[in-house]
Order: C-alpha cells, then structure tokens, then sequence
C-alpha cells in the first residue's frame, strides 16, 4: 500500500495583508493584549488555544473561527462586532468607559 503524502496546511495568502477585516482584527487584538499587559501565552490559555494561533491571529496570517472569535469575545469583554469593525475610528457599538475623577 503506497503512503499518501501528507497535506500541509493552507496558510493565509499575501491577500490577507490587504483584507481590512483580517487587518482590523489582528491589530485590535494586539492592541488590547497590550494594553492589558497580557502576553501571548496568557490570552491563548485564557481563550483556550495554543500561543502560536493567537500570534498567528495578531500578524494576520490567520482568522479565528466562530468559535474561537467567540471566546475571544468573552475574554477581551469587547463585542465580536467591535473587533471586527474596519470603519472610520472606533465601533459604534464599543462600550464607553465611565470617566474617572
């Protein structure tokens, strides 16, 4: 029997650096990690995937699946719609942030 060679797996191509979703998505998601002080290893455990998906998420060179985008969503605390979004400035549905004093 002869052995079937092994399929690699499809990466993003150089069209998802133009992709303002894709864009949109890996920059807010490093943004927030950042400014939370997170490290890729922390957001992965907490999301529940490896740390070479969520840097793959944040280059760009990947998009989560429903699943993960949902889990992200519930870890991050902000709308899957706000990490989404590629308009002009911030999400309209983005919570707003009481003001301290």
């Amino acid at each position: 029997m002869m052995k079937q060679p092994k399929r690699k797996r499809a990466r993003a191509t150089r069209e998802s650096d133009s992709n303002p979703l894709v864009l949109s998505f890996s920059s807010r998601l490093r943004a927030w990690r950042t400014a939370q002080g997170q490290t890729l290893k922390e957001v992965a455990s907490n999301v529940g995937v490896c740390v070479s998906l969520v840097s793959e998420w944040e280059r760009g060179q990947r998009f989560p699946t429903s699943k993960n985008l949902y889990a992200i969503s519930r870890y991050t605390g902000i709308p899957a719609c706000c990490l989404l979004y590629f308009g002009p400035g911030e999400c309209p549905m983005m919570p707003k942030r009481p003001h301290r004093r």
